[in-house]
């Protein structure tokens, strides 16, 4: 007897437990749901922050009166940050190049190693455009943009490839740098300066990818090819990234710009 009343009490625990954890488990749904759909709906939509991405750029930085006369430069003639290289040519049957080439007119070795990059990426493609021999055209466009706020100097280059029948790829480079102490700015710097919590940031990333997932998969159900993130990729982890600014209206935005390794111009915008 003692021993049915003690299975009937153990049966009665464990459906009382799973009743708890069934709740508990539609609570945290709803609530990651809530979450979700709260972001969502505060996110502009990638359309909208692509458009105002592509409609900064005109070779230009804004000091927002920023005193640079303390700044050791490199040109004294010259602002921090000036176009070094512009060309506009069209060579029939070989190539069609507008460029824009900024350079970091400080002297230090990270402005250095800012220059350093610029030229790997971008100036050496141009001098490769340039020389081309190849059968096909080639369509090569550099330009960029930047901005100050407070100590920290954003500047953003972009520039789309068209190689033959290759798919057209857009890249994204920026620079991020501390006008008073002469070092770069990281993410976690950023995210500082922006007053944001960093745990708040990656799900904030993880949402808006998956959200880009879920639609390239719909176009593709339709037969259309898409772009294909995967969501573990170590690309979206905050210690991985390095393409970011913080931009006109203060706000922090994170590029995902996937032509930058692959032959795409998708790419995704965070802004926090």
């Amino acid at each position: 007897m003692k021993y049915r009343k003690l299975m009937f009490g153990l049966i009665i625990a464990f459906c009382v437990f799973a009743v708890i954890a069934a709740v508990y488990e539609q609570i945290e749904l709803s609530s990651h749901d809530t979450s979700t759909n709260t972001v969502l709906e505060n996110q502009a939509s990638q359309e909208e922050l692509r458009r105002s991405f592509n409609n900064l750029f005109n070779n230009q930085i804004n000091l927002n009166n920023f005193d640079t006369s303390t700044i050791q430069k490199i040109d004294a003639s010259k602002e921090i940050v000036y176009s070094a290289y512009d060309i506009q040519r069209t060579e029939e049957n070989k190539y069609e190049v507008d460029i824009h080439l900024p350079v970091v007119n400080i002297n230090n070795e990270t402005a250095s190693n800012f220059n350093n990059s610029t030229q790997t990426i971008f100036a050496d493609k141009a001098t490769e455009v340039l020389a081309n021999d190849e059968d096909y055209i080639i369509i090569y466009n550099v330009t960029y943009t930047g901005f100050v706020n407070g100590d920290i100097l954003s500047l953003i280059i972009k520039s789309t490839l068209k190689e033959g029948s290759d798919p057209q790829r857009t890249i994204v480079q920026t620079y991020n740098y501390n006008l008073v102490t002469g070092q770069e700015v990281n993410i976690y710097d950023a995210i500082n300066v922006r007053g944001a919590d960093t745990g708040e940031v990656s799900n904030k990333i993880n949402i808006i990818i998956q959200q880009a997932i879920r639609e390239a998969n719909s176009i593709q159900v339709s037969g259309y090819e898409t772009f294909q993130r995967d969501i573990n990729s170590d690309i979206y982890k905050l210690e991985n990234i390095d393409t970011f600014y913080i931009g006109p209206d203060s706000k922090l935005y994170i590029i995902f710009a996937y032509g930058n390794n692959d032959y795409t111009s998708e790419m995704d915008i965070i802004d926090i």
